[in-house]
C-alpha cells in the first residue's frame, strides 16, 4: 500500500497545477449510526493501563463480562461527562497527519464540518448507549435524575499518521459520588487499508467505539 503522507503530497501537486481551485471536503463523526454500522476494518493491538498495570489485548478490549453488562443495561446507568480535554493541536478545524518526525501535517481542503470535540462526544455517547445501555450525559444536558458517575476524557492524539494508521490516545477519569474509582490510560489504533481522509474518518469513527467498551468495561468493573 502506498504511503499515505505520500499520497497527500501528490494530491497537493496536482491541486496547485489545476486551473480551478479545489473545493474543501467536509467530514463529520457523528453520522446518526453506531461505528459498527458505519465501516469494517483492521484493528492494531490495544494498549490499556488502569493504576498503573499495563493489559495488552486484541482488537475488542478487555474480555466482557456479559452479566455485568447486562447489570448496567438494565439497572439504566447514567454517566455524567465532565470534558473533554483536547490536544491543542486537534484544536483547528483541518485535519491532521502526525508525521515521524514528530511534525503535525494540516491538510489545507480536508476539514471538520464541526469543532472536534462536538462531533466526539456525541459519537462516544452513541456508541455507549447502543452498545453498553449507558447514557452519557453531555455537560449541559438536562436529565430526570442525577447521573450516578462522572467521566473526564483526555485526548493527546486523534489523528491519521505517515505509517497509515489512525491514531486515538489519551486518558479517562471515572468518577462516582464525588469518588475517583477509576482511572485508565489508553491507545487505540487501525491500519488504514484504503486511501484518502474519507477512509482516515471512517477509521477514527471506529476507534471512538472501541473507546467505547473500555469505559463500559470500567463502569461493570
Amino acid at each position: 500500500m502506498k504511503s499515505f503522507f505520500l499520497l497527500l503530497v501528490t494530491a497537493l501537486l496536482l491541486s496547485a497545477c489545476a486551473s480551478a481551485p479545489q473545493p474543501l471536503q467536509y467530514y463529520v463523526l457523528d453520522t446518526g449510526a453506531a461505528a459498527d454500522d458505519i465501516v469494517e476494518g483492521t484493528a492494531d493491538d490495544i494498549i490499556e493501563g488502569t493504576a498503573g498495570n499495563i493489559i495488552e489485548g486484541t482488537a475488542g478490549g478487555p474480555p466482557e463480562d456479559q452479566a455485568s453488562n447486562k447489570t448496567a443495561a438494565d439497572s439504566g446507568i447514567s454517566i455524567r461527562l465532565q470534558g473533554i480535554k483536547l490536544a491543542r493541536y486537534l484544536a483547528q478545524a483541518n485535519m491532521t497527519l502526525l508525521r515521524g518526525d514528530h511534525s503535525i501535517y494540516y491538510a489545507s481542503q480536508h476539514v471538520w464540518a464541526e469543532p472536534l470535540e462536538q462531533g466526539f462526544k456525541r459519537a462516544l455517547a452513541r456508541d455507549l448507549s447502543e452498545s453498553g445501555g449507558i447514557q452519557l450525559l453531555l455537560e449541559d444536558e438536562p436529565a430526570a435524575r442525577p447521573a450516578q458517575r462522572e467521566l473526564l476524557l483526555q485526548i493527546d492524539n486523534f489523528t491519521a499518521t505517515e505509517d497509515s494508521r489512525a491514531l486515538l490516545v489519551g486518558k479517562f477519569w471515572l468518577f462516582q459520588k464525588g469518588e475517583l474509582v477509576v482511572s485508565r490510560q489508553f491507545q487505540f489504533s487501525r491500519t488504514l487499508t484504503d486511501d484518502g481522509y474519507l477512509h482516515a474518518v471512517q477509521q477514527q469513527r471506529a476507534l471512538i467505539a472501541e473507546l467505547a467498551q473500555s469505559v463500559r468495561a470500567a463502569v461493570a468493573g
